[in-house]
């Protein structure tokens, strides 16, 4: 879960809040999400960071 501010074109101030395993640790509905899907290591951490402008919100694997 990745918190922002109500600005959603201000992504360079969006931070890691908590894992969410269940349906009741979600946190409540603050409007639109985007979802990253693909096989492993093709990248969607490294789109996540680099659509933040931060190195490291979304963790990367090291091989």
């Amino acid at each position: 879960v990745i918190e922002t501010t109500r600005d959603t074109k201000d992504l360079r101030r969006a931070q890691y809040l908590c894992s969410a395993h269940v349906a009741h640790q979600w946190p409540q509905d603050m409007g639109h999400e985007v979802a990253f899907a693909g096989r492993s290591n093709v990248g969607k951490s490294s789109a996540i960071n680099a659509i933040a402008g931060q190195a490291r919100l979304a963790r990367t694997s090291k091989t």
